[in-house]
């Protein structure tokens, strides 16, 4: 399983993501986590340090960039979806 980690904090990565490497660095494309039953203190800050994982292997170690706040409505069980830039 593949997910993304900070702050001890585990998400499930919900869009397929590409690794793009060259000379000088190593990015992913925008990726989209699972907010669902989160607030708004497990959003990320910037420049904050996260990790990609598989079976628990650090397969990226990187910075927040930027993300995009989902549309957040008061009913508990509702579907969230977070995009986070790195």
């Amino acid at each position: 399983m593949t997910y993304l980690q900070y702050s001890n904090k585990k998400f499930k990565i919900l869009n397929s993501y590409t690794l793009n490497k060259s000379s000088r660095q190593v990015t992913f494309t925008d990726i989209n986590i699972d907010f669902t039953n989160r607030t708004l203190e497990d959003l990320p800050i910037k420049y904050q340090e996260v990790q990609i994982k598989k079976n628990n292997t650090v397969i990226y170690t990187g910075y927040v960039n930027s993300f995009t706040l989902p549309s957040m409505k008061q009913s508990d069980n509702e579907f969230r979806e977070l995009e986070i830039n790195l």
